[in-house]
């Protein structure tokens, strides 16, 4: 409850009409959680919500839903004793005001049950999570929270308010004077303030949002212009690495379509060309052999010998 200093306290005198109720000094609620029918466009069905009783024993009671999950500053009550109600085919369960939200959850059950029609359109609405078939809701897996809000979505209301003496626990019906305090309620202006902080704070998770998506686009077309980089320079250290078409294409496939650092790629060829000299050493074509050696000398001897007709030496004779 946020305190103001410019709000004054102040009793009043309410006329709450108990009908069939315990009477004690808790000022509990007795409240319709849900009901059977139609809610934002889901379809409860009685059969669901009766097998759902027992998750709604021990749920906490907040005022309004929060889009970024609840607050203990909004905690109102606690919600215990669930139950089916045929007679309004809904789940029925007592509330037990507690927490800095108590005394407004309080104020406004005392007023709608005591005021005149037309009453505003303010009551419970659950906080839960269910599995369905199109529209047609199959099960309810797990209750959250039963809000006080304005226009709840299906069915949940105030019955009646409870009242018991803990010495006695005795049942009446009658009219009985309680003297409520007025609760201390903000005033316009920091609703309004906490509203426009809230409002920045979703345009800023949104602008995040968007900058991260603009990051993420960009660091996606780096890839893919380093990505093409790598192909071309592929290409072109296998041309240079006059490899065989055989090794040069098991290289291709092993760096095809990827990224990757120079080094990584000349290592590679380095090693499937020591690969190549390995298996290849052991069929080496052999020169030819030397049988003899002449200088210019030895060719002019033995032209002028055959010249002269004289014969030649006999290392000259191939000549």
């Amino acid at each position: 409850m946020i305190n103001n200093p410019n709000t004054l306290e102040k009793h009043e005198q309410v006329h709450i009409e108990l009908q069939d109720s315990q009477v004690n000094d808790k000022g509990e609620f007795e409240i319709l959680a849900i009901t059977a029918g139609e809610g934002n466009g889901w379809q409860f069905s009685t059969d669901v919500l009766k097998k759902s009783v027992g998750l709604w024993d021990g749920v906490e009671s907040y005022i309004d839903h929060h889009w970024f999950g609840n607050s203990v500053h909004d905690l109102a009550g606690i919600c215990y004793n669930p139950e089916w109600d045929e007679t309004r085919q809904g789940v029925k369960l007592k509330l037990r005001p507690f927490g800095p939200g108590a005394n407004v959850l309080k104020e406004i059950g005392a007023q709608i049950l005591s005021a005149a029609d037309p009453k505003p359109h303010v009551g419970f609405s659950a906080d839960l999570v269910f599995t369905a078939a199109g529209k047609k809701i199959d099960e309810i897996l797990r209750v959250f929270s039963v809000d006080l809000v304005v226009n709840p979505a299906r069915g949940g209301e105030f019955i009646r308010q409870v009242y018991s003496k803990l010495s006695k626990g005795v049942q009446m019906s009658e009219e009985i004077k309680v003297e409520m305090e007025q609760p201390t309620l903000p005033t316009v202006q920091p609703i309004a303030a906490q509203i426009k902080k809230d409002q920045e704070a979703v345009r800023t998770l949104l602008d995040e949002h968007g900058r991260i998506k603009a990051i993420e686009k960009e660091a996606e077309n780096a890839r893919e212009m380093r990505r093409q980089m790598c192909q071309h320079f592929l290409e072109s250290a296998l041309q240079a690495s006059k490899l065989p078409a055989p090794a040069q294409e098991l290289l291709r496939n092993q760096f095809k379509d990827r990224v990757f650092e120079a080094d990584e790629l000349q290592k590679a060829i380095s090693d499937t060309r020591g690969l190549i000299s390995d298996l290849t050493a052991g069929s080496a074509v052999q020169g030819p052999r030397i049988s003899a050696v002449f200088n210019t000398a030895d060719k002019l001897q033995a032209a002028v010998d055959d010249l002269l007709g004289a014969p030649r030496a006999a290392e000259a004779k191939a000549l």
